[in-house]
């Protein structure tokens, strides 16, 4: 675990470092398309990197690299309109899009569940900042026994909530950390 949150990591600040590079106009001095293209090639041969990684520049794509499989049991290569499972990554999106909310006083952390879902129980007591910290109470509904057997069908976002009306508080919020998707999902 420690492993992956570390090539994670990493690979965040060479983006990070190469889009800041492109917006600062220095693509040609400081950019290096083919050493970018080897080191990524070395990673996906230790088995160490499958993905794509587009770095945009005022709104066209300056580099583009897929590396690995999108199908790793028959051997089809990844490209650029490969998609991926990126499952728990988009809790990182959404904590950025709601720090930004917050940055333009758009949403506060105190803001409370219940001026969104009034129905959630204990929505009044749980806030913005509970559901970014898992520590609302609210029961992951991904833990419910029977979500292997309909997570891969289409749900509507009623249904999801209904879901989340339904199910009990596992503690009162800020009581304690669980991690539970739910949070994320609302």
């Amino acid at each position: 675990m420690r492993v992956l949150r570390f090539k994670i990591v990493f690979l965040s600040m060479l983006v990070i470092a190469l889009t800041q590079s492109l917006a600062l106009g220095q693509e040609s001095e400081s950019f290096d398309k083919q050493k970018l293209d080897t080191f990524l090639e070395k990673l996906a041969e230790e088995d160490k990197m499958m993905g794509s990684l587009t770095i945009d520049s005022a709104g066209t794509a300056a580099y583009h690299k897929s590396v690995g499989f999108r199908d790793v049991q028959n051997k089809v290569p990844a490209n650029a309109n490969t998609k991926y499972r990126i499952g728990s990554i988009t809790k990182t999106y959404t904590a950025t899009m709601i720090m930004q909310l917050v940055e333009e006083d758009k949403l506060s952390l105190s803001t409370s569940l219940a001026d969104f879902y009034p129905q959630i129980p204990q929505a009044e007591n749980i806030t913005i900042e509970h559901l970014l910290r898992h520590q609302s109470g609210l029961y992951n509904f991904t833990n419910a026994s029977d979500y292997p057997d309909w997570m891969t069908e289409p749900r509507s976002k009623a249904e999801l909530l209904q879901i989340f009306y339904e199910d009990e508080p596992q503690f009162d919020p800020g009581a304690q950390t669980s991690y539970s998707n739910t949070n994320y999902v609302l």
